[in-house]
Parts: C-alpha cells; structure tokens; sequence
C-alpha cells in the first residue's frame, strides 16, 4: 500500500492543515469544507460523514502520511475536483 505525506499533499492541492490536540487527530479543509483525521483509523470524517479508506492513517513525530486513496475519496471532494490514483508501473 502506498503512503503520501498530508504535508506534500495540502502543498500541491492548497490545503489547510492543523493539528487537533483535544482529539488526538489533524483536520485538512478547504473551500470550507473539512476532513478530520486519527491516526491509526482506516477512517476519515468528512463534513459528518465517514469515508473509509484503504489502510490507516500514520503519524510519525510531527509528520502525518496517509494512504494514496486519500487524494481521490476526500481530498477530491473538498477541493471539487475529481482525482484518479494509478498506481506507477
């Protein structure tokens, strides 16, 4: 499975990124819209609803990573465009 870094990520998309103390997570938004992660759930929250994902999302230090599928099952949809993932040959 592949990992992204969130930081690299929100840089080419345009992304807002900031750390959730209280629950132990980071939330990602843009045009007003937001997505909240944990680290080590296969899940997201996005705008109150779950979307699962392929594997969990990681956190190592200060750095975050998530799976590939991120890009095209929530950062697609907060940013209004759609995103294909292909895996490289």
């Amino acid at each position: 499975m592949d990992f992204l870094p969130l930081d690299q990520i929100a840089a080419i998309f345009g992304l807002t990124v900031r750390e959730d103390r209280v629950a132990g997570g980071v939330i990602v938004s843009a045009n007003g819209q937001q997505v909240t992660l944990s680290a080590g759930q296969p899940l997201v929250s996005m705008n109150g609803r779950f979307v699962s994902l392929a594997g969990p999302v990681n956190r190592q230090g200060s750095t975050w990573s998530v799976p590939a599928d991120f890009l095209s099952r929530a950062v697609g949809p907060i940013v209004g465009q759609r995103i294909e993932v292909r895996k490289g040959s």
